[in-house]
């Protein structure tokens, strides 16, 4: 195990004991097992995170320990009463050491390593050609050059590899090829370390083989490495739904649908839209100009979506990207990612 702050576990339950430590090996985090209450209030703000037990809830409760993050109270039997003394102990989620392993894992986890949950943002076309992988990598690059650590993950297996619009395609580092069999929590740091990183910027995009298979369990792990330890995570979609995109969307903080100003854009974007509405918290749209085409208020109506940015189309753009140098040459796009991050209050570092 690495040489972590000690998550603070508080039960005299032999068998809760049990299922909590596996739990706590499994997050790679150091307990430290206290079955007095007296003694873990003492201990109460020293942890890197709090588990209490259901057996000895209540009685850590009327100790009325002070408040502080990452208090978990984790149970077995699922008692309604459980949600009454979290409240009282300042447990921020009720955890079922049966159902929920997998989410108290990664809550653990994300305290060990001192981080919120970073910006998730899907990144869509609402029609072919509209340009989402040209944005993603965009808007990841642009957070990394106000200081953010920032993560670009390439979700199309058929886009051609996200690392040649950033200009990475020959650095070394993990491709998805190496992550197809990964299974459980991927520890953050270490998926960094890993990873082709230029310019403050970390990028998982496809190899130039043969197309392989990704599952949902797999891009759930990468996606929850990624926010575990990234101020800013960027996916770039594919525009064809299943589990794999689902997992993405379930988690994203927003998703922006890049559509160009025209009917058949619109038209191919509705599908997307109904399908994203039922699957993601919060959806925005991001209008490509077109010469002679609508303006951006006429396809915000049509979808019924707010507009977070509209883009004029560059030429500069291409040759950029085809130079090497990424696409944040043309100054539309650099305003329109600048204004993107602002409204989703990621300033500089």
């Amino acid at each position: 195990m690495t040489d972590a702050p000690a998550a603070l576990l508080i039960t005299r339950d032999e068998h809760l004991l049990d299922d909590a430590l596996r739990v706590l090996a499994a997050a790679d985090v150091i307990p430290y097992v206290c079955a007095d209450v007296t003694e873990a209030r003492g201990r109460w703000t020293h942890a890197s995170s709090v588990l209490v037990c259901e057996d000895l809830a209540e009685a850590m409760a009327r100790t009325d320990p002070p408040r502080r993050d990452d208090v978990f109270l984790v149970h077995r039997g699922g008692d309604p009463g459980l949600w009454r003394q979290a409240v009282r102990l300042g447990a921020s989620h009720v955890f079922s050491l049966e159902a929920d392993e997998e989410q108290l894992v990664e809550a653990i986890a994300r305290a060990r390593e001192g981080r919120g949950e970073a910006c998730l943002i899907g990144v869509m076309g609402g029609c072919g050609g509209a340009g989402a992988s040209t944005l993603a990598a965009a808007l990841a690059m642009s957070g990394a050059r106000r200081g953010l650590t920032a993560l670009l993950i390439d979700g199309d297996p058929l886009g051609g590899g996200i690392d040649l619009i950033v200009g990475i395609e020959h650095a070394a580092g993990a491709r998805w090829p190496e992550f197809t069999r990964t299974h459980g929590r991927i520890n953050g740091a270490a998926l960094r370390e890993v990873l082709p990183v230029i310019d403050g910027l970390a990028t998982l995009s496809w190899d130039r083989g043969e197309p392989c298979e990704i599952s949902a369990e797999t891009m759930g792990s990468i996606v929850g490495a990624g926010v575990s330890s990234h101020d800013l995570v960027v996916v770039d979609l594919p525009r064809v739904f299943g589990p794999v995109a689902d997992q993405v969307l379930r988690s994203a903080t927003t998703t922006l649908m890049v559509v160009p100003e025209d009917i058949r854009s619109i038209g191919a974007a509705q599908r997307s839209r109904d399908h994203l509405l039922g699957r993601t918290r919060d959806v925005a749209l991001v209008a490509r100009r077109r010469s002679g085409g609508m303006d951006a208020a006429l396809v915000s109506d049509a979808l019924a979506l707010p507009v977070i940015a509209r883009l004029r189309d560059d030429k500069r753009v291409a040759g950029s990207v085809d130079a090497g140098q990424g696409p944040l040459v043309g100054r539309s796009l650099r305003r329109g990612c600048g204004g993107i991050l602002d409204a989703l209050g990621l300033v500089a570092a």
